[in-house]
C-alpha cells in the first residue's frame, strides 16, 4: 500500500514539477488513513489527501508551523508525521535536510507533541541541472545515511525524533520496492539490519499509534 503510494506521489512528481504538492497527496493519504485505521473511532488525522485536504497548522515551541500529519483527539494535538521524500538532487542538499530535521524536531517535541520522521530516497537519484535536464544519478551510500543513525542511536531530548524511519526505494521499471539489501548499494550489515528494523517503515508502522496514545 505505501509502497504503491509512493509509485503514484513519483509520477505526480514527473508531471506537475517539484514544486507541485500533487506529489505529496498520495503518500500523505495513504499515512493518514493508515493512522485513522489503527486508532479506531475517536481520533482526528488532519493531512493532505485527506479530509478537507489541508495540512495542520500547530504552534511549536518557537514557531508556527504547517505540517505533513497531525493526530488529535477532542481537539488536542496527539503527535506529528513529518514527511520527506526525495526525489532529486539528494546528496547537495542533504546537509541541509537534516539540520531542518533537527530544528524541526526541537520545536515541536519541546510543546509534549510526539514527533516522527519518515524519510525516503531514492536508489537511483537523478540530479538535475538549473534548466531541468537530467545529469549522472546520485548514488546513495553508507555515509549519507552515517548522521541518520548517529541520530537514532543518540537518546539526548529534544532534537531527536520519537521515531524515525528511513527506506531507500528502488522506484526504476515497474512497482517501487523497497532495496536496502541491494549488494550495489555496498550498505555495511549493520545499516541493512537498522534500515530493516529500528529505522524501518515497519516500525514506524507499529509504533506511531501507540506514541499517539501515550500523549492522550
Amino acid at each position: 500500500m505505501f509502497l504503491s503510494a509512493v509509485g503514484e506521489s513519483l509520477a505526480a512528481y514527473r508531471e506537475h514539477g517539484a514544486r507541485s504538492s500533487r506529489k505529496l497527496h498520495a503518500v500523505h493519504g495513504c499515512i493518514a488513513r493508515f493512522v485513522l485505521d489503527s486508532l479506531g473511532a475517536g481520533y482526528e488525522v488532519k493531512s493532505l489527501g485527506v479530509g478537507d485536504n489541508k495540512e495542520a497548522a500547530i504552534r511549536g515551541q518557537y514557531y508556527d508551523k504547517n505540517v505533513d500529519i497531525a493526530v488529535a483527539k477532542g481537539g488536542k494535538t496527539l503527535a506529528v508525521v513529518s514527511f520527506k521524500f526525495v526525489a532529486s538532487n539528494y546528496k547537495q542538499n542533504s546537509v541541509n535536510y537534516f539540520e531542518h530535521m533537527l530544528g524541526e524536531t526541537a520545536n515541536i517535541r519541546r510543546k509534549d507533541f510526539g514527533f516522527a520522521h519518515v524519510l525516503v530516497l531514492r536508489k537511483n537519484m537523478p540530479y538535475l541541472s538549473r534548466g531541468g535536464k537530467t545529469r549522472n544519478a546520485e548514488k546513495i551510500t553508507g555515509h549519507n545515511l552515517e548522521k541518520y543513525i548517529r541520530l537514532f542511536r543518540d537518546r539526548d531530548y529534544p532534537h531527536r525524533p520519537d521515531l524515525l524511519a528511513v527506506a531507500l526505494v528502488d522506484a526504476e521499471g515497474g512497482k517501487p520496492r523497497l532495496c536496502e539489501g541491494d549488494s550495489d548499494l555496498g550498505f555495511s550489515d549493520d545499516t541493512v539490519a537498522l534500515l530493516r528494523g529500528g529505522l524501518s517503515l515497519e516500525n514506524f508502522a507499529e509504533k506511531f499509534p501507540l506514541l499517539c496514545k501515550i500523549k492522550e
